[in-house]
Protein backbone atom coordinates (compact mmCIF):
# COMPACT_ATOMS: atom_id res chain seq x y z
CA UNK A 1 0.00 0.00 0.00
CA UNK A 2 2.79 1.91 0.12
CA UNK A 3 1.97 3.50 -3.27
CA UNK A 4 -1.27 5.14 -2.02
CA UNK A 5 -1.66 8.75 -1.72
CA UNK A 6 -2.71 10.82 1.30
CA UNK A 7 -5.79 11.41 -0.20
CA UNK A 8 -6.61 8.25 -1.24
CA UNK A 9 -5.47 6.89 1.53
CA UNK A 10 -8.46 9.27 3.33
CA UNK A 11 -11.14 7.37 1.21
CA UNK A 12 -10.46 4.07 2.03
CA UNK A 13 -10.78 5.20 5.64
CA UNK A 14 -13.40 7.55 5.19
CA UNK A 15 -15.58 4.51 4.59
CA UNK A 16 -15.31 2.52 7.41
CA UNK A 17 -15.64 5.98 9.29
CA UNK A 18 -18.84 6.85 8.06
CA UNK A 19 -19.83 3.70 9.34
CA UNK A 20 -18.26 4.06 12.53
CA UNK A 21 -20.02 7.43 12.99
CA UNK A 22 -23.43 5.72 12.64
CA UNK A 23 -23.21 3.34 14.33
CA UNK A 24 -21.79 5.73 17.24
CA UNK A 25 -25.09 7.53 17.24
CA UNK A 26 -26.74 3.88 16.87
CA UNK A 27 -24.99 2.76 20.20
CA UNK A 28 -26.33 5.50 22.44
CA UNK A 29 -29.68 5.70 20.95
CA UNK A 30 -30.01 1.65 21.06
CA UNK A 31 -27.16 -0.58 22.12
CA UNK A 32 -27.18 -4.14 21.26
CA UNK A 33 -24.31 -6.12 20.69
CA UNK A 34 -23.99 -6.22 16.47
CA UNK A 35 -23.32 -2.91 16.84
CA UNK A 36 -20.76 -3.30 19.33
CA UNK A 37 -18.78 -5.56 17.43
CA UNK A 38 -19.30 -3.57 14.23
CA UNK A 39 -17.56 -0.67 16.16
CA UNK A 40 -14.90 -2.60 16.93
CA UNK A 41 -13.94 -4.28 13.77
CA UNK A 42 -14.24 -0.89 12.39
CA UNK A 43 -11.82 0.98 14.12
CA UNK A 44 -9.58 -1.59 12.77
CA UNK A 45 -10.83 -0.71 9.77
CA UNK A 46 -10.15 2.69 9.46
CA UNK A 47 -6.53 1.79 10.62
CA UNK A 48 -5.70 -0.91 7.74
CA UNK A 49 -4.81 1.84 4.94
CA UNK A 50 -2.14 3.19 7.73
CA UNK A 51 1.28 1.57 7.69
CA UNK A 52 3.67 2.17 10.77
CA UNK A 53 5.42 4.48 9.12
CA UNK A 54 3.49 6.64 8.51
CA UNK A 55 1.89 9.67 10.53
CA UNK A 56 -0.80 7.42 11.61
CA UNK A 57 -3.04 10.16 14.08
CA UNK A 58 -2.47 13.08 11.43
CA UNK A 59 -4.29 10.65 8.61
CA UNK A 60 -6.58 9.92 11.30
CA UNK A 61 -7.49 13.04 12.00
CA UNK A 62 -8.36 14.55 8.65
CA UNK A 63 -10.03 11.51 7.76
CA UNK A 64 -12.50 11.61 11.04
CA UNK A 65 -12.84 15.76 9.96
CA UNK A 66 -13.66 15.02 6.50
CA UNK A 67 -16.57 12.51 7.82
CA UNK A 68 -17.57 14.54 10.21
CA UNK A 69 -18.29 17.35 7.48
CA UNK A 70 -20.13 15.19 4.90
CA UNK A 71 -22.25 13.40 7.93
CA UNK A 72 -23.50 16.63 9.09
CA UNK A 73 -26.04 17.77 6.90
CA UNK A 74 -27.64 13.95 7.12
CA UNK A 75 -27.66 13.82 10.98
CA UNK A 76 -31.15 15.20 11.07
CA UNK A 77 -32.19 12.33 8.85
CA UNK A 78 -33.58 9.08 11.10
CA UNK A 79 -30.72 6.64 11.93
CA UNK A 80 -31.76 4.04 9.78
CA UNK A 81 -31.85 6.10 6.81
CA UNK A 82 -28.55 7.11 8.04
CA UNK A 83 -27.47 3.61 8.25
CA UNK A 84 -28.86 2.70 4.93
CA UNK A 85 -27.47 6.06 3.20
CA UNK A 86 -23.74 5.03 4.14
CA UNK A 87 -24.37 1.42 3.18
CA UNK A 88 -25.75 2.27 -0.53
CA UNK A 89 -23.10 4.83 -0.46
CA UNK A 90 -19.96 2.35 0.05
CA UNK A 91 -22.36 -0.09 -2.13
CA UNK A 92 -22.12 1.80 -4.98
CA UNK A 93 -17.98 2.34 -4.35
CA UNK A 94 -17.54 -1.01 -4.33
CA UNK A 95 -19.89 -1.68 -7.41
CA UNK A 96 -18.11 0.78 -9.43
CA UNK A 97 -14.78 -0.44 -9.26
CA UNK A 98 -13.22 2.95 -7.06
CA UNK A 99 -12.54 0.55 -3.85
CA UNK A 100 -12.57 -3.03 -2.94
CA UNK A 101 -13.08 -4.42 0.13
CA UNK A 102 -11.74 -7.43 0.89
CA UNK A 103 -13.85 -11.00 1.85
CA UNK A 104 -11.64 -11.32 5.38
CA UNK A 105 -11.24 -7.79 5.69
CA UNK A 106 -12.49 -5.86 9.26
CA UNK A 107 -15.02 -3.49 7.26
CA UNK A 108 -16.56 -7.09 6.11
CA UNK A 109 -16.62 -8.06 9.45
CA UNK A 110 -18.48 -5.20 10.83
CA UNK A 111 -20.55 -4.99 7.59
CA UNK A 112 -21.59 -8.77 8.23
CA UNK A 113 -22.14 -8.15 11.93
CA UNK A 114 -24.64 -5.29 11.08
CA UNK A 115 -26.42 -6.75 7.96
CA UNK A 116 -28.36 -9.08 9.86
CA UNK A 117 -29.97 -6.60 11.76
CA UNK A 118 -30.33 -3.95 9.39
CA UNK A 119 -31.66 -5.91 6.16
CA UNK A 120 -35.52 -5.06 7.48
CA UNK A 121 -34.91 -1.82 6.40
CA UNK A 122 -35.08 -2.42 3.24
CA UNK A 123 -38.74 -3.37 3.49
CA UNK A 124 -39.16 0.18 4.17
CA UNK A 125 -39.49 2.30 0.72
CA UNK A 126 -39.50 5.61 2.66
CA UNK A 127 -36.36 4.80 4.32
CA UNK A 128 -35.06 3.62 1.29
CA UNK A 129 -36.29 6.45 -1.00
CA UNK A 130 -34.99 8.87 2.04
CA UNK A 131 -31.37 6.87 2.53
CA UNK A 132 -31.17 6.87 -1.69
CA UNK A 133 -31.05 10.83 -1.20
CA UNK A 134 -28.54 11.04 1.40
CA UNK A 135 -26.43 8.60 -0.22
CA UNK A 136 -26.24 11.08 -3.13
CA UNK A 137 -26.02 13.71 -1.01
CA UNK A 138 -23.00 12.25 0.67
CA UNK A 139 -21.36 11.45 -2.32
CA UNK A 140 -21.90 15.20 -3.61
CA UNK A 141 -20.07 16.30 -0.27
CA UNK A 142 -17.44 14.29 -0.85
CA UNK A 143 -16.64 15.84 -4.38
CA UNK A 144 -16.79 19.34 -3.19
CA UNK A 145 -13.99 18.22 -0.49
CA UNK A 146 -12.33 16.75 -3.66
CA UNK A 147 -12.66 13.12 -2.58
CA UNK A 148 -14.44 10.36 -4.38
CA UNK A 149 -13.89 12.53 -7.52
CA UNK A 150 -13.75 9.21 -9.98
CA UNK A 151 -17.39 8.03 -9.28
CA UNK A 152 -18.91 8.71 -11.99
Amino acid sequence: MDHLSDRARIELIAIPALMAAVVTAMQKAAPFAALDTAAQHLKLAMREPIDEQMNREKLLRRAMRLTQGVLSPIFEAPLGAQYLAVALFTRRVVETGYLSIGAESPFMAAWDALADTFSTLLDHSEIVVTAERLAEKLEANFKVQGYFMGLV
